[in-house]
């Protein structure tokens, strides 16, 4: 379904309009993210339309979007889907084969971001911190597998998917894999894997506890990423200027690792008074005007949420277009 908001009031909010049509891309898993999405989606469309511009706003439906972007002549898109690791680039493929530019992670980025595993294993050879983990070997015998994990992981353990769910784009209904969880026993622990091993390939990680600590990543218009400052975190008392430095720097770092692009979003969490380890990065972070990300970038730069959204607009791209910003010629 194509909506139009285009009866939205207009106010410049910079000198010069913006010249293109956004498609507003919004769904999500189940229904609760489907509003959350659509929301965003609003929000989004009305400072596009704030900024002069003309938003339309449409499902993340991978069979009606080509026609969409044919019809409505949209040159630029943003994608306010939840956080949705299973879809690993699916929509921004798509996106890319439209020659679309779009604010979003990147494929490359988006695939790895979604398989655990990889995404740890990458990290752990970059210095990125990372909580113990490992793959569960069901074959092994659940009971036994759920005993060494136990051991290994001295503590409460998050169990997840090692692959993406095959997800179709715009899927109506629930279809969040249900073989995530957390365990905070051995007998909870066997349960989890007795329930959850025959859905998927898994891996299990130490849940740490502690403060957790977000870190927004964004473009600078040149092809290269930089860390937003965080905001105030409750729970602990606030971090030194030296723990945050470092967050900063390991959340560029995994950025680049995992083959990120454009915007993302990590969270860390904080043990101790500095003790850092990264814990997941978003790579479809929330965009309406309650979401970190936008918060962060409007605290950063002392500019309005609106301003924030044509600055997104502005770096979109495809992923061919990104890189080539980035390669050095041959």
């Amino acid at each position: 379904m194509n909506e139009s908001v285009s009866s939205l009031s207009v106010s410049a909010f910079t000198d010069e309009p913006i010249p293109y049509i956004v498609a507003v891309v919004h769904g999500g898993e189940s229904a609760e993210a489907a509003v959350r999405s659509r929301r965003c989606a609003q929000a989004v469309a009305e400072a596009v339309i704030g900024q002069g511009g003309e938003a339309r706003l449409t499902l993340a439906d991978g069979v009606s979007l080509p026609a969409f972007v044919d019809e409505t002549g949209a040159e630029r898109a943003i994608v306010t889907m939840g956080d949705v690791p299973c879809d690993a680039g699916s929509l921004q493929g798509l996106l890319n084969s439209l020659e679309v530019d779009y604010v979003g992670s990147g494929v490359a980025g988006c695939t790895l971001a979604a398989r655990p595993v990889t995404a740890r294993t990458l990290l752990r050879a970059a210095q990125v911190p990372v909580p113990p983990h490992g793959p569960v070997a069901a074959h092994a015998g659940l009971r036994a597998e759920a005993l060494r994990i136990w051991g290994e992981a001295s503590g409460r353990v998050r169990v997840l998917p090692v692959l993406p769910a095959p997800v179709p784009l715009g899927a109506e209904g629930d279809t969040v894999l249900a073989c995530a969880g957390a365990a905070d026993t051995l007998d909870a622990l066997t349960d989890l894997l007795t329930h959850a091993a025959p859905a998927a390939p898994l891996m299990w990680e130490s849940d740490i506890a502690g403060q957790s600590l977000w870190i927004g990543i964004l473009d600078d218009g040149q092809g290269d990423p930089y860390a937003l400052r965080p905001l105030p975190c409750s729970g602990m008392p606030p971090a030194d200027r030296a723990t945050l430095a470092r967050a900063r720097r390991l959340a560029l770092r995994a950025h680049q690792v995992l083959l990120l692009r454009g915007l993302s979003l990590h969270r860390f969490t904080r043990s101790k008074a500095t003790q850092l380890l990264w814990r997941e990065v978003q790579t479809q972070p929330d965009l309406s005007p309650t979401g970190l990300l936008p918060q962060m970038a409007t605290a950063h730069h002392q500019y309005a949420y609106a301003e924030f959204i044509y600055s997104l607009l502005d770096n979109s791209a495809t992923d061919r277009t990104a890189w080539r910003r980035t390669l050095t010629p041959a």
